[in-house]
């Protein structure tokens, strides 16, 4: 009973020895086996089947090996178009953003030159009535400024030749007159 004992220890110790030079590649015990079991004709066959698993193992592995390989690109290639995309899209917003500050902008110019021009036709404006009214006697012109504001009358004032502007605050009522002065030495703002 020792001696069986001893014998399928050594048998024991002996299967995991080829075992462990198999799997770490020492020796290749597969190829040895498979020959002598295809020369008995009864295994012949499956020997063959299993070879040819084997070989298309081998293939499928390599095949499997590219396909991980163009994934793992494939995965590289969307992180990096995603990297662009967000960064395309935050360009965008600044774009958008820029382009929104550039119209307010542009509208707040117009209305700064709207005013310019509405004030720039203004004075060509008081400037025509000037011309226009230094042709009246300054009798007549006080009757016409009766009915205009204040600050019309002032503007022309300013506008006009001092001898004129004289005659025509001579001509009008005296409390007029003296208000126009006030308001022309900056009293009556």
């Amino acid at each position: 009973m020792r001696k069986v004992a001893v014998v399928v220890l050594v048998l024991a110790a002996c299967g995991f020895s080829v075992w462990a030079l198999q799997a770490m590649g020492v020796v290749d015990f597969t190829g040895v086996v498979l020959n002598r079991l295809q020369r008995v004709p009864a295994f012949a066959d499956h020997v063959a089947i299993y070879r040819l698993g084997l070989s298309r193992n081998v293939e499928i592995e390599q095949a499997l090996a590219e396909l991980e390989k163009e994934l793992s690109m494939a995965e590289a290639e969307r992180l990096r178009l995603e990297s662009e995309r967000k960064a395309l899209a935050d360009a965008w917003a600044e774009l958008e953003r820029e382009r929104a500050a550039l119209a307010e902008e542009r509208r707040q110019l117009e209305r700064e030159w709207q005013g310019l021009y509405d004030a720039r036709e203004v004075e060509e404006n008081i400037a025509r009535l000037v011309t226009l009214y230094e042709q009246m006697r300054p009798e007549q012109l006080a009757e016409v400024l009766a009915g205009l504001e204040d600050a019309l009358v002032i503007q022309m004032l300013f506008q006009m030749d001092e001898r004129r502007a004289a005659a025509l605050l001579g001509a009008l009522p005296a409390d007029r007159a003296a208000r126009l002065s006030r308001m022309v030495a900056g009293e009556g703002r």
